[in-house]
């Protein structure tokens, strides 16, 4: 029930009486009740598991923004391609060869990576003639696609590399 506001005049109605003084306690004790089990569903800001710990807002912000894939590069080829500095994952997305719908993807976790690189492959058998492979070498710098090959043929050349962070 929404509260109706009294407007108090020195020297003039409405009186200080007990039924006025109670609506006053009465609705501040309905606002404390509210305040304490609103305080109760939203939780205590210090207790969140972000950097930003002032406002629920920035929080919520913050979170989206990590959980943001974020493009690195994309290249053609064998080409080496930086890392950015600052990583929780990776994703790798390889095009295996040119006018062809042939994709793999690799999803890295920085904690994996070491100190020396890591070979990362990926790939299908059906025959001779229905197969393809790739294989993607990852540090905490770079990445570079060093195999790919569609149906016995070498497509390194034309196959492209594409790799998000967040």
């Amino acid at each position: 029930m929404a509260y109706t506001k009294t407007t108090w005049v020195d020297d003039s109605s409405p009186a200080i009486s007990a039924a006025n003084l109670n609506k006053i306690e009465n609705q501040l004790e309905t606002n404390t009740n509210d305040i304490s089990a609103n305080s109760t569903k939203i939780g205590n800001l210090s207790n969140l598991n972000t950097t930003e710990k002032s406002n629920l807002v920035g929080a919520i912000n913050e979170v989206t923004t990590k959980q943001a894939w974020n493009l690195v590069d994309s290249k053609t080829g064998d080409t080496n391609i930086t890392l950015p500095n600052s990583f929780n994952e990776l994703l790798i997305i390889v095009a295996v060869g040119n006018n062809v719908n042939v994709y793999f993807t690799f999803n890295i976790p920085y904690q994996i990576l070491g100190s020396s690189v890591k070979g990362f492959n990926s790939g299908y058998y059906q025959n001779s003639s229905i197969s393809s492979i790739c294989r993607v070498l990852v540090s905490k710098t770079s990445a570079n696609l060093t195999i790919a090959y569609l149906n016995g043929q070498d497509k390194l050349s034309t196959s492209i590399t594409t790799i998000y962070y967040r």
